[in-house]
């Protein structure tokens, strides 16, 4: 089932520092490459939402919480670990 593109991309909200990490991330299980930007976008090929984060200037070692804000109102967010 193919995915309806929006009329407009939802915003992302700013993101939240958590606590610090107590594990090690393993590098050979998370061994995506470092992206940069701030825009995500839809992939019409997988049928998903991709999202380029520039985490230039944040504190590695800790959790982030970063959200986005759907049309009708309702807030998604993940948590992702800055190594």
């Amino acid at each position: 089932m193919p995915i309806k593109v929006p009329d407009t991309i939802s915003p992302w909200l700013s993101p939240q520092k958590g606590s610090a990490m107590s594990a090690t991330v393993d590098e050979i299980t998370y061994s995506d490459p470092a992206t940069s930007g701030t825009s995500y976008r839809l992939d019409p090929t997988s049928q998903q939402y991709i999202y380029n984060w520039s985490t230039k200037g944040l504190a590695p070692g800790y959790w982030y919480r970063i959200y986005a804000k759907l049309d009708d109102g309702t807030v998604r967010s993940i948590v992702v670990g800055l190594r």
